[in-house]
């Protein structure tokens, strides 16, 4: 049941992601704050969750690997908005923080098949 609460999580923090990108694209800096706001509150629930589960199963070097690749997603995804709201984020950095997060989400696919990395 927890698995179910995480890729909830993630999926809504990936949407909200995505969604806080466009609202400052469009200059609503409010709306955006508040949605922003609202998303480090799920970074809060995807971490504890994702926590609950590597304590479910065995600890193996995928697991932790996965662990530190979400968390550097979220590092990423917060350094991005950071820069990104003074308008100095360089167009690469974005690039880097999508492919470090299909990597995440990869990954995340790919241990419950039993694939040890």
């Amino acid at each position: 049941m927890i698995v179910h609460y995480h890729l909830g999580a993630v999926i809504v923090v990936i949407l909200l992601f995505a969604l806080v990108h466009y609202l400052y694209s469009r200059q609503m800096k409010i709306t955006a704050l508040i949605v922003h706001n609202l998303l480090r509150i799920l970074y809060l629930g995807a971490i504890m969750t994702g926590f609950i589960l590597l304590g479910l199963v065995p600890v193996n070097l995928g697991g932790l690997g996965k662990l530190a690749l979400g968390i550097i997603s979220i590092g990423l995804m917060e350094i991005y908005f950071s820069h990104y709201k003074k308008d100095d984020a360089p167009r690469p950095f974005l690039v880097v923080v999508i492919v470090i997060l299909a990597l995440t989400i990869l990954t995340g696919m790919l241990l419950p098949q039993g694939i040890s990395l």
